[in-house]
């Protein structure tokens, strides 16, 4: 036995709202008896059924059950539910009705009530919520002879919503297709590129009014390039935690910010005394000790392409070992065959923490735990990690971040990679990752996924400041699980060396006016350089391996320069004439 409810909108407004009704049925199939003086009752309205006058005959049955009207209380609640009774006797399994509501909370938020464990929670209105859409394709044309179905897809275009009472932005997936759900109003509609003097792009806005305009309503864009401008970035991105004695993964993910097509060089450096290689898809072009390369060609404007490497670490038995807190540093170099007008996000250095034991459900800031005051007013990055440990595939999840707004520019947030297609929506502090149909597996080797972004710091931010980022995941209709909280303090770095520049390197001349030369005395590998003025922040960074640095564009003055090996970094100061 069990019941049945019929959403009725009853006021035709195709939302759930206020005085919208809810029929009830009753089904009941009865096997090899039959049954006599039964009466139904339910929780919510009292109704009562009376077949008492006659005998239920073995057979499948249905009965008219009660009707119950919506309120705003239930909306507010995030659902309805009731139960049948059959003779004094609760039947299950009970019957639960979704309710969203007309503002933008998404339908994976709403709950399920503890004392109906058998429930699943069906959403009526599809997030974002409201019958209208907007929808269109991006297209940028890279053939200059206007967009048409076989240019190549924009992704990664964020669109700003506006209208008298909601302002929300949104990022479409990657593959060009952009669809959103509004209610009736007067909304508009801006394209906002990340680089905007990198493209031109048309329209730059559209005002849609629902329901005045038909549903759907379509706009596409066209995309195309404003000058020359080469521009390729890159990032670590480690998709599993680095424990003693484990196998760690990671992702290369390399991306062309520019307008022009690139052809260039990955390399990966990293401490090949604790870590053993055991594979990489594509498998690299060229190694030597502690760095491998790869080439990549053919990198259209705004493409994203990844490489995937494992390790195993060392453990505490192996020489030398590998013990909980250690940190495993990894360099990751992009260069590029033309010249890159932002170097700056040509390398990113990931210094891992080594864990005994882990949440699989994390957030992490790739940065670390302590950074320079070059991070001041600039990008950090962040890994969200989710993992199904139930026992069923995970068909939705929303990741769930609450932006603090006094230490970050929400404005600058840029959706960078996931483990699946999704899109995102911000509104005021809050983003939300969105992963819809992905049937996440639950099987051990198949059931993780993770979303990376990036965010400005606000640049009022100042040595011993602390900034900290928590998330909440939701796999379908289940609570949320909330990731740790990860905390970074903005360090002068500079102080911390792992080893003393003048045991391994010789600088000169020292004052410099043109040129400065690094020498090694026990053949230890330069991977990258990097120069600081007084205050902390980077004026200078060299990205491949050099003994010879160009710094006659410095100003006169003070400089620190910080030497990354594979052993580690260390840091000396000199004079620019």
């Amino acid at each position: 036995m069990y019941l049945y409810g019929n959403l009725q909108d009853t006021n035709n407004d195709s939302i759930i709202s206020p005085g919208d009704t809810i029929i009830y049925s009753i089904y009941l199939q009865v096997s090899n008896v039959s049954i006599g003086n039964a009466i139904f009752t339910d929780s919510l309205t009292n109704f009562m059924y009376d077949s008492s006058q006659y005998v239920i005959q073995p057979g499948y049955h249905v009965y008219n059950g009660p009707i119950y009207t919506i309120n705003q209380a239930d909306i507010d609640f995030g659902y309805v539910y009731n139960s049948v009774f059959l003779n004094g006797n609760t039947i299950s399994p009970f019957q639960q009705i979704s309710i969203s509501s007309i503002d933008d909370v998404i339908c994976p938020f709403c709950p399920i009530d503890p004392l109906c464990p058998n429930c699943t929670v069906t959403p009526l209105v599809s997030y974002p919520t409201g019958n209208n859409n907007v929808q269109g394709n991006i297209k940028y044309d890279f053939n200059s002879n206007g967009c048409d179905i076989n240019d190549f897809d924009f992704s990664n275009l964020n669109f700003s919503f506006s209208s008298s009472n909601i302002t929300f932005s949104f990022y479409p997936n990657t593959n060009g297709h952009f669809i959103t759900y509004l209610n009736d109003g007067l909304y508009s509609i801006t394209p906002n590129l990340e680089n905007s003097t990198y493209f031109n792009i048309s329209p730059t806005n559209f005002i849609v009014d629902f329901p005045s305009q038909a549903s759907p309503f379509t706009q596409d864009f066209c995309v195309t390039a404003n000058g020359v401008h080469s521009d390729v970035e890159i990032m670590i991105v480690p998709t599993t935690s680095a424990r003693p004695g484990f196998d760690a993964n990671y992702k290369l993910v390399y991306r062309n910010k520019g307008n022009q097509v690139e052809n260039g060089s990955i390399s990966l450096t990293f401490d090949d005394s604790v870590l053993d290689y055991l594979s990489s898809n594509p498998i690299y072009n060229s190694l030597a000790t502690n760095s491998f390369i790869w080439n990549y060609t053919n990198l259209q404007p705004f493409e994203t392409r990844e490489i995937e490497i494992s390790f195993n670490v060392n453990s505490p038995m192996e020489s030398p070992a590998v013990n909980n807190g250690d940190i495993l540093n990894y360099t990751a170099t992009i260069t590029t065959a033309n010249t890159d007008e932002t170097p700056v996000d040509n390398t990113f250095t990931l210094n891992q923490t080594v864990v005994g034991s882990y949440d699989p459900n994390d957030k992490t800031c790739l940065e670390g735990e302590y950074v320079s005051s070059n991070v001041v007013g600039k990008y950090v990055h962040y890994v969200i990690r989710f993992e199904n440990t139930g026992t069923y595939p995970a068909e939705n999840i929303v990741v769930k971040d609450m932006i603090d707004i006094s230490k970050f520019d929400i404005s600058t947030l840029v959706p960078l990679h996931g483990s699946h297609e999704f899109y995102t929506r911000i509104k005021d502090n809050k983003v939300e990752f969105i992963f819809e149909n992905i049937n996440l597996d639950f099987n051990d080797a198949t059931n993780d996924g993770y979303v990376a972004f990036k965010i400005k710091t606000l640049p009022t931010l100042n040595i011993g400041d602390s900034f900290s980022n928590n998330a909440n995941i939701y796999f379908d209709y289940n609570f949320p699980i909330t990731t740790n909280t990860y905390n970074t303090t903005i360090n002068n770095v500079l102080n911390n060396q792992d080893f003393v520049f003048e045991n391994e390197f010789v600088l000169y001349p020292n004052p410099a006016n043109e040129i400065i030369n690094i020498s090694t005395k026990n053949q230890t590998e330069i991977n990258s350089v990097e120069i600081y003025n007084l205050v902390g922040q980077i004026v200078l960074a060299i990205p491949n391996t050099t003994n010879k640095i160009d710094v006659s564009n410095l100003e006169t003055g003070t400089y620190f320069i910080k030497v990354n090996t594979e052993k580690g970094s260390t840091t000396t100061k000199f004079v620019k004439e």
